[in-house]
């Protein structure tokens, strides 16, 4: 899984709680096919494109680069061919959901290890946090940080076999909040990087962050600066107004092929071999967030919504753009809402998490599984006498191993009566290609 909670993360903090209150406060109207039908992904984005999960910190921003407007991409409103054999039920077996780990606090699912066995947690715990490594087969934990007081942008870094995060102090005395960012190989192994607040330096950063973790923190260095694409074209200047405010954040491919670059309301795509870039335009303000690179960084997937800063989400809609062929298809669903994706390693199907339109009561609480082959189109139901999500953020509720053959859900136990998880769990599933 993912995470594009890089400093993309700190801005889908503001807009991820405006997600969570529409998943625990709006009633959701509308149909949904019944479990196990296919659903044609089809309708090519007329509307479109970038932004929460993990955002950059909302500031007032005023740049005094002088706007460069990129051309349009060339994209074509696709449509999947109609002679492409539809997804067959026999892609991928599923087991039945398996119980792990259970904690009486929210759990966010981060990331799995590269030996596809461990995995990072972040345990919410209150009033103190921790930061742990799960061993899937036994259930044990390690704990990499304690006694945190809000962590966040927490990633594992292969080469440093270590946990990087940021955390919040509160000075004893003065009570003055002050964020750092920490590097840890364990417990006992904790090291203080910098300040937060020294971000804004990216190249004193670059000096002090391990490279790996650089793009997480929105510090790696590239040859063009986003800030140029800033410019007015929508006739939404309060929208823009407050729009503009969050920084641009960028999600490379793996191959470091393909950048794509989003800041409400706009979405850049940037061809790292030459660094030309085009703006996919939509035509009216949306805003996009938790970009998903398949794993051969051809294709780009990412939740897109439209409502105004500091309003409700009633829906947002899945966009994936083929790089290849140059065509943009939005959702077409009867879902109000996704929240997690992963890509398969085979980087043509995608599993999605979200809740089906006529959820009324706890839709957070009862998300549904679901599968997209991006080449036919074609959705299909998995394992759909669970219910899943709930007491997780969105965007850390699941998460694929990178071989593809394991699984990992929130499935809490939740009350009827409250909107929130009583007990937070995490459900393995084990998962075989035909």
């Amino acid at each position: 899984m993912r995470r594009i909670f890089n400093t993309a993360g700190s801005i889908i903090g503001g807009l991820i709680t405006i997600g969570v209150g529409v998943v625990l406060v709006l009633t959701l109207k509308g149909g949904s096919p019944a479990d196990g039908q296919f659903l044609t992904f089809q309708s090519p984005i007329e509307k479109a494109i970038p932004a929460p999960t993990d955002t950059p910190t909302l500031t007032q921003f005023s740049s005094p680069v002088k706007p460069v407007i990129p051309p349009h991409c060339a994209f074509k409103k696709g449509n999947f061919s109609s002679s492409t054999q539809s997804l067959s039920q026999d892609t991928f077996s599923f087991s039945e959901p398996k119980i792990i780990f259970q904690r009486e606090a929210p759990i966010e699912i981060i990331e799995w290890l590269p030996d596809n066995r461990h995995l990072l947690i972040h345990v919410r715990s209150v009033p103190r946090q921790s930061i742990e490594v799960l061993d899937t087969q036994t259930g044990d934990t390690r704990v990499y940080a304690d006694d945190l007081e809000n962590a966040r942008n927490v990633h594992w870094l292969p080469n440093e076999q270590a946990v990087i995060y940021a955390d919040r102090q509160t000075a004893k005395i003065s009570g003055i909040d002050r964020y750092g960012i920490w590097l840890s190989r364990g417990a006992d192994k904790v090291q203080y990087l910098l300040d937060y607040a020294s971000l804004t330096d990216k190249a004193k950063a670059r000096g002090v962050l391990p490279a790996e973790a650089t793009r997480w923190f929105g510090v790696a260095q590239y040859p063009f600066d986003p800030e140029q694409w800033r410019y007015e074209n929508y006739a939404y200047p309060d929208i823009l107004k407050e729009w503009d405010k969050f920084p641009f954040a960028i999600a490379e491919n793996r191959q470091h092929t393909k950048v794509v670059v989003y800041g409400p309301p706009r979405l850049y795509l940037v061809d790292r071999k030459t660094d030309k870039v085009c703006e996919i335009d939509s035509g009216e303000p949306r805003y996009g967030f938790s970009p998903q690179w398949s794993p051969d960084g051809r294709y780009l997937a990412m939740l897109t919504a439209t409502n105004d800063p500091g309003t409700l989400m009633e829906r947002n809609d899945l966009v994936i753009v083929d790089t290849v062929k140059g065509e943009v298809f939005k959702s077409n669903w009867a879902w109000s809402h996704t929240w997690d994706l992963a890509w398969f390693p085979d980087s043509r199907h995608l599993l999605m998490l979200g809740h089906p339109s006529e959820t009324v009561e706890n839709p957070a609480q009862k998300q549904r599984l679901r599968l997209l082959d991006v080449e036919t189109g074609k959705v299909q139901a998995l394992l759909p006498n669970y219910d899943f999500g709930g007491a997780s953020q969105p965007g850390s509720q699941l998460a694929l191993s990178s071989n593809g053959k394991s699984l990992i859900l929130s499935c809490p136990i939740v009350s009827a009566t409250s909107t929130l998880g009583v007990v937070d769990r995490m459900c393995f599933v084990s998962i075989t290609a035909h």
